[in-house]
């Protein structure tokens, strides 16, 4: 019985665990998006690919986010980026973006 309920305990702490990363994660990564398109000349086109998004915590306030974006160049052709934005959380609710600190944003085209 003790084996059980220790099981049981293990398993909801472990799901629980789980599913805060998984939240900061989209957390982060939506945000990352919002400081990759300020940094865009067409940010209405961007199209970003989530199925390669990386994110990693530094510490409990910091993370970083990569990904790949694809959007419009200012021929109209469409190219694809790589980038990679260090955040910061500064407290408050995660959605608004003046909670978050970009310490740091790179570049870079996918070829």
């Amino acid at each position: 019985m003790r084996l059980l309920l220790l099981f049981f305990l293990f398993t909801f702490s472990t799901s629980i665990i789980a599913q805060d990363y998984a939240s900061e994660r989209s957390k982060s990564c939506v945000i990352a998006e919002n400081f990759v398109k300020r940094n865009l000349k067409y940010p209405k086109e961007a199209s970003f690919s989530l199925l390669t998004t990386i994110h990693e915590s530094i510490d409990y306030r910091k993370c970083t986010v990569l990904g790949k974006v694809t959007t419009k160049n200012a021929y109209g052709v469409k190219i694809e980026y790589i980038y990679k934005v260090w955040l910061e959380y500064l407290g408050g609710d995660w959605s608004d973006i003046n909670n978050w600190k970009q310490l740091k944003i790179v570049f870079e085209e996918y070829k």
